[in-house]
């Protein structure tokens, strides 16, 4: 009776164990097309000053929260990476390349991190091919997509603005 107990006490802690482990599949990934930089201009619209939390990988860059206040803007740049994982891949997913205030988070979406309080994101949907659209031909300077931050509801941007 012991013995049981204790074979299904390990099969319970290695079924546990397995939820929090991190396990890699081997896979070819291949990377494709990185889109134009594109600029997404946070506008603060609250009426409270706000701060732009940096990523993970911004603070191992040394960079700190950057602080907004009513009216102001902080602008964002933000390039997308098309890849596919395999052969069979035929739809494949988009990924947002480190920055300091922009971070990956979940499949074809990206983040920002606001603090208005207690912490809010922006999300970014990285999915739609019009991140790899050119923005102009004729003039050099790129025209920056504005987030107007009235409220911090759930939206997901797109590369027109929300839906």
């Amino acid at each position: 009776m012991e013995r049981a107990r204790r074979a299904v006490l390990l099969f319970a802690l290695a079924v546990l164990a397995g939820c929090y482990t991190y396990v890699q599949l081997p896979a070819d990934v291949r990377y494709e097309t990185v889109s134009p930089p594109r600029v997404l201009q946070i506008v603060n619209r609250t009426g409270r000053p706000f701060s732009v939390e940096p990523s993970a990988y911004g603070k191992q860059q040394g960079f700190s929260a950057q602080s907004i206040d009513d009216g102001g803007s902080f602008d964002v740049l933000l390039q997308v990476r098309r890849f596919r994982v395999s052969d069979g891949d035929r739809t494949g997913s988009h990924q947002v390349l480190n920055g300091p205030y922009i971070a990956q988070e979940g499949t074809n979406t990206a983040v920002i991190r606001i603090r208005h309080g207690e912490l809010h994101f922006i999300t970014i949907d990285l999915e739609s091919d019009g991140w790899f659209v050119p923005q102009t031909t004729s003039a050099p300077a790129v025209a920056p997509l504005r987030i107007e931050l009235k409220s911090f509801e759930p939206k997901r941007w797109f590369p027109t603005g929300p839906p």
